[in-house]
């Protein structure tokens, strides 16, 4: 029994010793990965949303930043006392719904009033920002 118990114990130790594999949900970066730095002038509540136009835009993301920061200054929950503009690109609300774009969601979601910018830029440019190009376009 004694020989048994040391066969045990050793191969319990052998198990414990073995290299085991690791598994990880972490992947190697094909590419390499860019550092956005964020200007001191973006509010740490709406830091989100400045990554967000960020990775949205891509390369044209320097003159949607600035219409952003025009605009909202990120604030996806802002309105337009006196229009109907809204959120992060203060989309008016007849433009949200026109089928020429496509938007869905809600003007006032982060992530739909982005997406929808995007669309809006697509097809139109900067041109639906003009009113704000006195300050964007320096």
């Amino acid at each position: 029994m004694k020989t048994f118990m040391y066969i045990m114990l050793l191969l319990l130790a052998i198990a414990i010793l073995l290299p085991r594999e690791v598994k990880s949900d972490y992947i190697e970066p094909t590419q390499p990965v860019e550092v956005v730095e964020i200007p001191s002038w973006v509010k740490p509540e709406f830091v989100e949303n400045y990554l967000l136009v960020f990775d949205t835009f891509g390369k044209t993301a320097p003159v949607m930043i600035k219409i952003a920061r025009a605009e909202s200054h990120f604030d996806h929950l802002i309105k337009n006392p006196s229009s109907s503009a809204r959120g992060i690109f203060q989309i008016l609300k007849g433009t949200f719904a026109d089928p020429r774009y496509g938007c869905t969601g809600d003007v006032l979601n982060a992530k739909d009033n982005v997406e929808c910018a995007r669309k809006i830029y697509e097809k139109d440019g900067t041109t639906p920002w003009n009113a704000s190009k006195h300050v964007w376009g320096l």
